[in-house]
């Protein structure tokens, strides 16, 4: 399930950066006069962000930046990030990790830590709103959905799952469909997959107050 939710996470940056760049928010413009000031503060608030979430959930995360530290740097390979992103459907993958770095490069390095890692996902995942995470997943549910019928089936969720690098296989897909419907799901809707990637999450940030 900690495979699931790695998934979801990202999902979840890619949408928190989505609505910033649709709104034009000062460190989505390449132009923009973000400075190390305003980094250091929305750093300093993602840190608080992130320390309210669950242990749970801050393990995995730490887990997540491990595995993305793969020459134990101090830092997360920004490549990693890309490719991610653009395994998961994201058309300006290397625009959308030029963002997040400039958010919180409160140090001019253009690279991201332990500390930065944190406030990015403080920031991204622990207070956005059900409607906005349900934005997300439909709009992730769409690059699954590879013939486009309104459904994807646990094949397309395993060979999805397989192109973004989340090491869920199908007998995985299956059995964690089958723990949440109670039933052998071989298909799932656009509502339904949502429903339980956005029913995962709240779990497991229980500690955090959702908005509806």
């Amino acid at each position: 399930e900690s495979l699931l939710r790695d998934y979801a996470r990202l999902v979840q940056i890619i949408g928190f950066e989505k609505r910033a760049s649709a709104s034009k928010q000062d460190w989505t413009l390449s132009d923009s006069t973000w400075d190390s000031k305003q980094a250091i503060q929305i750093v300093l608030s993602g840190l608080k962000k992130f320390d309210k979430m669950p242990s749970p959930e801050k393990r995995e995360i730490w887990a997540m930046f491990a595995a993305w530290d793969s020459n134990s740097s101090g830092s997360a390979d920004t490549k990693e990030f890309v490719e991610a992103f653009k395994s998961m459907g994201s058309k300006n993958a290397e625009n959308v990790v030029d963002n997040l770095v400039r958010l919180v490069d409160f140090d001019g390095t253009k690279t991201i830590n332990w500390m930065k890692f944190k406030a990015i996902y403080g920031l991204a995942t622990s207070e956005e709103s059900q409607q906005d995470m349900r934005s997300d997943f439909r709009d992730s549910f769409s690059f699954l959905d590879t013939n486009s019928d309104g459904e994807v089936s646990i094949f397309e969720l395993g060979e999805g799952f397989s192109k973004m690098n989340v090491g869920i296989g199908l007998d995985d897909v299956a059995n964690l469909l089958f723990l949440y419907f109670g039933t052998a799901k071989p298909t799932i809707t656009v509502d339904e997959f949502t429903e339980w990637v956005v029913a995962d999450r709240c779990m497991t940030l229980s500690a955090v107050q959702y908005k509806a």
